[in-house]
């Protein structure tokens, strides 16, 4: 169970002395004297020696005041404190109220000393789970704190962090922000910005942060928390610590398991400094170990691990603790993991009953350990039991606030499954019905809010639930609807915020527009440091988590960010057809550890619902597409020949579609290498193309979302012929090559004698086009030899609208991502998708085989994520005459990332590119005839290529020559 750690401000001990007689003056001392005692032990953590002081001043009190004294009051108060930090928090609760009504009675419910029990209690009540209560009583604090120390003193600073802590808990972001803000503003004024008070209340910040799935930027926060802490005070410290668990939490959830075990290290060596081997601060470094461990499939590693935490945790702070109880449930969720079902059991029902000692009824450690018996009856086929304990977990869950958490979202998808086992479809309808509610919103808030990555890890962590929703409504009719709006706002979700990103920057203010700038200048730098040999870049993570920061920001700052997405249902998707057109949305899911299911969602004009289609699992389509990098036509010819593929995709779809013209369709997994226009129609000799008009789409949310560009002149800039620099004499040959890396090399293609070899069929390609848009009226701009550079490429739309028309005849390459990529060369970053595609110009060949460039100019390998970074708002078409230019990493629902993304980024509005390696005549061949029927026949850039790649087919050219080009839009 990931946990994060946030630091309640307890005062642990306050005095009340007044005026006293001489010969009681020295047991006063000495009772004074024994409560700081206990409060400096409890501030390192000393419980043990803490409760002992505490009672001994408490026995002292009694016998010389007795139970109606202020100092009885003092000493219940530093007793309640110390009984919350070892747990056992129903004997906390009845001495913090024993001071509270001492207190009040015989100081007034106006007195500090009474606020100081209020914030006492609310700390019990917040590590209870009673976070109503917490927040009454936090609440109460601060109204008194304000008329006693006034809105700028630290002490109402740290009042008002208590109350942010509930409401982060509660799920009020809005609030808690609010608080957390003011709270820093007071303190930088009253104690600076290098204060360990302020650092403190920065890193709670952080955790508000990160708990809305911005974790590149609490990472910073953490970072900026320990780097105060270190240099105010030491690393040897309780708000270093804290701040160092926090960050472990954070590369956890980044799957940044390496650096995560180097910090568990650290903070295993600052708690035995600190406290000794055996102090549970050991404990919980171990516990993080565990989770590394279970996330690297490192299992005994992690039962070692989870272990050695109970033991420590037991010896050092009893079986009651509430930290005990969470040792207990992550070794119990290790062994549900491992299918030890029955150990997992025990080990949940034993949470259980300490929780009930201790007197913590409503706590997210009781939530997850009855999701965990759930899981368990499950398994084992006890469907009611099952229920029972989800529906005890979903209202536990909903009384603490915790609606936002993802262990609410987990059990009301657990609630779905159940029912539909029990086959209970009402109920599993209800249920799957909330759960896509819930991703719908959570999806919505994070697009408003978060940079490409954070949305990205998001969608990540959302995917078992949109799965699922898939999945059932396979099954369930009435959930089609569901899973077609949860797809339409998630898929292709980051590119959109991108594009939204470039085009709305243009009427940003001044602050704004400076910020966007910094963030393009801290691309640039990342896109060289990304291109060089590993080994060879600096400063990489320092500009990360810069860049990321500031695109949050800039998000954040324009205005009507994300509700274009929010907006978009299957209904209007449906309203924006024409008659004879239909909307397919492809979808996936896992069926079983390796395999997945593919399904089509389809809606067409006048159809009264969605429907759900079943399609083929991804094995079976994988077995039928050739390797990537596979150059030899045969592999392609079959595939678009035979109809097995088409009788898998397209068939179950034939009768829906009957009587449709238009297609519009949004691929998924291993869909996007293929073209399904060129795939035979199966029972004819014709193509799907030829029967239907197949629109490709990132989303079928574009149908609702298209767009208009202002009319400006048709332009052109067309690249061709290009010199790479010196050719190897290991090169292709001029007049038998792809357009693509080198074939004998491989995916690894760098290093002396390996070179990008000329084109011979290129220059007369661009030349042939050029004179087709003089016919035209086109002003087409040719770029050949050393004047087709990199840097001419990315002056596009830096000072002047970018061309209508941008046509790169050159070589393509992609690298897929490979363990043994980040060693070999530059350009093969495994991080990095966008740096593994790009395209190759003027002068290349050096930066190629040296990852350097040939003096103080560009290295001429055009990376996709550099030209994400372009402007080509004006550009209507990208033709890519290169290889293997539409092929990427396909990462989920998000497509393909490589050139098509960056293009698409940048603001091009249509594309032309390759899913193999074209062959050098034949390219050059089809993309005049395609011009021709573009520029001259009036044609659409659809039907232009469609028509180019039938006239192929007629002169009886193989599929491998002609359908390896397709359009996106």
């Amino acid at each position: 169970m990931m946990k994060f750690f946030t630091i309640f401000c307890t005062v642990f001990y306050t005095s009340t002395v007044f005026c006293q007689a001489l010969d009681t003056l020295a047991l006063t001392r000495e009772i004074d004297s024994l409560l700081k005692v206990s409060n400096t032990k409890m501030r390192k953590s000393e419980f043990r020696e803490a409760i002992h002081a505490a009672e001994e001043a408490n026995q002292k009190v009694l016998g010389l005041y007795g139970k109606n004294h202020l100092k009885y009051a003092d000493s219940q108060h530093q007793l309640g404190v110390t009984y919350i930090e070892t747990g056992e928090l129903a004997k906390a609760e009845m001495l913090l109220k024993t001071g509270l009504q001492l207190r009040g009675a015989l100081l007034g419910t106006a007195h500090k000393a009474y606020s100081t029990s209020l914030n006492g209690l609310g700390t019990m009540y917040a590590r209870s789970g009673r976070l109503d209560s917490a927040a009454i009583m936090y609440e109460a604090a601060r109204i008194i704190n304000e008329r006693q120390y006034g809105k700028r003193h630290f002490n109402y600073a740290m009042g008002l962090q208590n109350l942010a802590n509930v409401y982060r808990k509660l799920g009020r972001y809005e609030e808690t922000d609010a608080l957390y803000l003011e709270a820093m503003a007071i303190l930088k004024d009253t104690l600076g910005e290098m204060h360990p008070l302020y650092a403190m209340t920065n890193m709670n910040l952080g955790l508000s942060v990160s708990e809305r799935g911005n974790y590149y930027e609490a990472e910073a926060i953490f970072l900026k928390t320990m780097a105060i802490v270190e240099k105010k005070l030491t690393k040897n410290h309780n708000y270093y610590y804290v701040s160092l668990l926090n960050l472990v939490g954070i590369y956890n959830v980044l799957g940044r398991y390496d650096e995560a075990l180097r910090l568990i290290e650290e903070g295993k060596g600052i708690c035995k400094a600190l406290f000794g081997e055996g102090h549970f601060t050991v404990g919980e470094m171990a516990s993080h170990a565990g989770l590394c461990y279970k996330a690297l499939g490192q299992l005994p590693e992690a039962e070692q691990a989870f272990t050695e935490c109970k033991e420590i945790i037991v010896k050092s702070l009893g079986q009651e603790h509430q930290k005990y109880i969470q040792a207990l449930i992550n070794l119990a969720l290790l062994y549900q993991h491992q299918n030890k079902t029955q150990a997992a059991r025990s080990l949940f029902e034993e949470g259980l009953a300490l929780l009930d000692k201790s007197n913590m009824a409503n706590t997210l450690e009781r939530a997850v350990c009855k999701i965990g018996i759930g899981q368990g009856s499950e398994v084992e086929k006890r469907y009611n039991e099952a229920v029972q304990n989800y529906l005890d977990a979903a209202k536990l869950l909903e009384s603490i606030g915790g609606s936002q958490l993802d262990e609410y979202k987990m059990v009301i998808g657990a609630l779905a499954d159940v029912y539909h086992h029990k086959a209970q479809s009402d109920s599993t309808i209800i249920y799957a019905g909330l759960l896509a509610n819930i991703v719908r919103y959570q999806h919505q808030r994070a697009a408003r809010f978060s940079s490409e990555t954070d949305l990205m890890l998001f969608r990540h962590m959302a995917q078992k639930e949109i799965a699922r929703i898939i999945k059932l409504s396979a099954v369930y009719p009435e959930l089609v609807g569901e899973a077609f709006d949860v797809t339409l706002m998630t898929k292709h979700a980051t590119l959109e915020n991108k594009r939204r990103l470039q085009t709305q920057i243009a009427h940003a203010d001044r602050s704004t527009l400076g910020k966007y700038h910094e963030w393009l200048g801290l691309q640039r730098r990342l896109s060289q440091e990304y291109g060089k040999m590993p080994q060879q870049r600096v400063s990489m993570k320092e500009w990360e988590q810069r860049a990321n920061i500031l695109e949050k920001e800039l998000v954040r700052e324009l205005s009507g960010f994300g509700q274009i997405v929010a907006n978009v249902s299957w209904q209007t998707v449906q309203a924006a057809l024409k008659p004879g057109e239909v909307a397919l949305e492809f979808v996936q899911y896992p069926n079983s550890e390796n395999n997945k299911i593919y399904g089509a969602l389809l809606i067409g004009a006048g159809m009264q619902a969605p429907t759900y289609v079943s399609l083929g699992d991804e094995k079976r389509l994988q077995a039928l597409l050739p390797s990537l990098g596979k150059n030899r036509g045969e592999y392609v010819s079959k595939l678009y020949t035979e109809e097995t593929f088409a009788q898998i995709i397209w068939a179950p779809l034939q009768p829906l579609v009957q009587g449709a013209r238009t297609v519009y369709y949004a691929p998924a997994g291993v869909l996007h290498r293929i073209n399904l226009s060129a795939m035979p129609l199966p029972g004819t000799n014709r193509t799907i193309g030829d029967v239907y008009n197949l629109i490709t789409l990132g989303s079928t949310r574009q149908i609702v979302q298209q767009s208009q560009l202002d009319a400006l002149p048709s332009t052109a800039m067309l690249y061709g012929g290009i010199d790479y620099g010196a050719v190897s004499i290991e090169s292709v040959s001029t007049t038998d090559s792809t357009r693509t890396r080198p074939k004998e090399h491989g995916f690894h293609a760098f290093g002396e004698n390996r070179s990008w070899p000329t084109l011979g069929h290129s220059q007369k390609e661009i030349t042939d086009i050029a004179s087709f848009m003089q016919q035209a009226g086109i002003s087409a701009r040719l770029f050949t030899r050393t004047a087709a550079t990199e840097e001419t490429v990315k002056s596009m739309g830096a000072t002047a609208p970018s061309p209508s028309f941008l046509h790169l005849s050159t070589h393509g390459y992609f690298f897929p991502d490979s363990p043994t990529n980040e060693e070999n060369a530059p350009y093969t970053n495994r991080e990095q998708p966008m740096i593994r595609s790009g395209l190759i110009l003027a002068g290349a060949n050096h930066a190629w085989k040296t990852g350097n460039p040939l003096g103080n100019k560009e290295d001429g390998v055009l990376t996709a994520y550099e030209i994400s970074q372009m402007n080509l708002s004006n550009t209507e078409l990208v033709v890519l005459s290169a290889c293997e230019t539409g092929l990427g990493d396909i990462r989920g629902d998000e497509g393909v990332y490589g050139l098509q993304r960056a293009f698409k980024i940048a603001g091009a509005k249509t594309l032309v590119m390759s899913l193999w390696q074209v062959p050098d005549y034949q390219t050059q061949e089809l993309m005049t005839v395609f011009y021709q029927k573009l520029l001259l026949g009036k044609m659409s850039v659809r039907q232009a290529l469609q028509s180019a790649q039938k006239e192929m087919r007629g002169k009886g050219y193989e599929p491998y020559y002609w359908a390896g080009f397709i359009v996106v839009e």
